[in-house]
């Protein structure tokens, strides 16, 4: 029975028994070699850790920084609102005509002003670098006064010329109906004047160089335009 195997079939039996021991080992490297890339990654995680740990002090004030700043904003916020309130109710309290009329009064204001520092130089009451300074202040702030209300002026005209449009082409709207009947068109709303109004009694001028007022003490207005020399005052 045994006789039809050779020696080499016989040896050939026993090879899974030899190949048990190196299979073992195989497995034992696999291992080894986990084992060891978990304590690397333990510590790495480790590392991580501790730089995070390390961060938190930074992070808590980075928190309170952004809460303070929340509630400044918040603050700033509410400010905010509160003024565009009173803006609000001051913009519907005044309109472009009770600002002009304001600006007009404020101007011949000042023209007084430099009309009464000019009697009190006449008078001797003033000499000339005090004159010199208060009054070229004045006539100064009158200028620029008189200038805004010339654009207030200009503003004023624009909103009425354009509602004074839109009347007459709702005029026109209304008289083109169905039947062919016309419609009266509204009155023209009026337009304030090319000139800036100022109260009567005073000579204000509206541009070019400034006009002394005529006086008794011309003789000294004369002397003293002499003495000042080269100095000139334009108003453009």
């Amino acid at each position: 029975m045994y006789g039809h195997f050779t020696s080499g079939q016989v040896s050939g039996s026993s090879s899974p028994r030899s190949e048990a021991p190196n299979l073992k080992s195989d497995e034992a490297a696999a291992v080894k070699n986990i084992q060891t890339e978990r304590e690397m990654l333990m510590t790495q995680n480790r590392s991580v850790a501790e730089y995070n740990i390390s961060l938190r002090p930074k992070l808590e004030s980075l928190k309170t920084k952004l809460a303070t700043n929340y509630e400044e904003a918040s603050s700033l916020k509410t400010t905010l609102a509160m003024d565009k309130s009173k803006l609000d109710a001051l913009r519907g309290e005044l309109s472009l005509d009770t600002v002009s009329v304001l600006l007009q009064t404020a101007t011949a204001k000042t023209e007084e002003d430099a009309e009464e520092i000019s009697d009190q130089f006449f008078d001797r009451k003033m000499d000339v670098e005090t004159y010199l300074e208060q009054y070229l202040n004045k006539r100064t702030l009158s200028h620029l006064q008189l200038v805004k209300s010339q654009k207030l002026n200009e503003l004023i005209r624009a909103q009425h010329s354009q509602a004074q449009q839109s009347n007459q082409q709702t005029s026109y709207n209304w008289g083109s109906g169905s039947q062919g009947g016309s419609y009266p068109a509204p009155p023209p709303i009026a337009q304030p004047g090319s000139g800036v109004p100022y109260p009567s009694g005073y000579p204000y001028h509206t541009g070019g160089a400034f006009q002394m007022p005529q006086t008794e003490k011309r003789k000294e207005l004369q002397i003293f335009w002499r003495i000042a020399g080269d100095l000139r005052i334009f108003f453009s």
